[in-house]
């Protein structure tokens, strides 16, 4: 019965320390903290932080051996949020929100391997749409909208960042003002 205990206590005890968790830092010139990583031994996911010199917070979240992975969230320097969204091995993935220094939306939508995809929508400083549409990286393919004072004005199609086939003009009731054709 003792050495059966005294197994249970062993293993117990080396569970407990296979569990610790870790807290590292990482320092500016300044002394004012720069990262803080926090790790536990024997789990490939670790939480980062990372701070401006002077000290507020620029960034945080997941790392999955030691890449970024998973939820991570970026600040301004001021401590508004930046922008938000999911890391898969170290790429933009998933759905994602970019904000203006005044903390309304200035955009969202998804990244797949790090490369912008599908619908994406923009806004101004205001929180009125300014443009909203299909994306594949940094381009605009497919079917858009582009808004003035937050209703639509313009709606057709790009190819390549450029307008192709017809494109409708509305009022600010929404009802069709003009028709013009782009492109071949």
């Amino acid at each position: 019965m003792k050495s059966l205990i005294a197994l249970i206590l062993t293993f117990s005890t080396t569970f407990l320390l296979a569990q610790e968790i870790k807290v590292a830092h990482e320092y500016y010139a300044n002394k004012s903290i720069k990262k803080e990583l926090t790790s536990q031994n024997g789990n490939p996911k670790a939480y980062l932080k990372n701070f401006y010199e002077n000290g507020k917070l620029m960034s945080e979240g997941w790392l999955l051996n030691d890449k970024k992975d998973l939820y991570w969230v970026y600040y301004y320097e001021d401590g508004s949020k930046k922008s938000e969204g999911r890391y898969i091995a170290e790429k933009k993935n998933n759905y994602w929100k970019d904000y203006h220094t005044n903390g309304k939306l200035k955009s969202e939508g998804h990244y797949h391997n790090g490369i912008k995809t599908d619908w994406w929508i923009f806004y101004n400083k205001l929180g009125l749409k300014t443009n909203e549409g299909h994306y594949v990286g940094e381009v605009k393919n497919g079917f858009h909208h582009i808004y003035e004072e937050g209703k639509p004005k313009f709606a057709g199609h790009f190819v390549n960042n450029t307008r192709k086939g017809t494109w409708v003009t509305l009022n600010k009731e929404g009802d069709f003002i003009a028709i013009k054709e782009y492109g071949e």
